[in-house]
């Protein structure tokens, strides 16, 4: 349910970006990832004796991240366009070593999984910024979704990895 009301309000939020509506259907994407990430974030707070740092810990990372990312871009100028053909055959790598991760069970492969989406998300954002500066994106609608698609795959990315290295005694 949560993979198609995600990719539905993203396909709404872009079929609808060239008009008034596409910030309806932004907050509306946006709402329902907020939404949709709360049993989550609840579920790391209470499983874990430590849960409520690791969010934070997360969250601080994922900020102090996208902080960086976008200060690096701004201020070296630099076009990472070239970035494009990495990210699509990246993610599709990605795509296939988590369906892979079905079948293998292991905790260690999903962690691989998850520092792997950092980087790509990572990656995405460095692009993204340097499209927004060098003009390669020009509407904001479709920005704000990108980055915040990135932000939002770091985050949960991080808190996987931290729980698996630092999570305490489950309760």
């Amino acid at each position: 349910l949560f993979i198609f009301g995600a990719i539905g309000l993203q396909m709404l939020t872009y079929a609808l970006r060239n008009s008034g509506l596409g910030l309806v259907a932004i907050f509306g994407f946006t709402g329902f990832m907020g939404y949709a990430i709360g049993p989550i974030l609840n579920a790391y707070i209470h499983n874990f004796s430590n849960g409520t740092q690791i969010v934070t810990t997360a969250l601080g990372a994922t900020g102090a991240i996208f902080l960086g990312l976008s200060v690096y871009t701004v201020t070296n100028r630099k076009n990472y366009s070239y970035m494009g053909g990495f990210i699509v055959a990246a993610s599709i790598g990605l795509f296939a070593m988590m369906i892979l991760s079905f079948f293998f069970r292991s905790e260690m492969f999903v962690v691989l999984i998850s520092g792997a989406f950092c980087l790509i998300s990572s990656a995405y954002i460095l692009y993204t910024t340097s499209a927004i500066i060098h003009g390669g994106e020009r509407n904001y609608i479709c920005a704000t979704v990108s980055l915040y698609v990135a932000i939002f795959n770091l985050f949960l990315s991080l808190i996987r990895i931290l729980s698996y290295f630092y999570g305490g005694d489950k309760r």
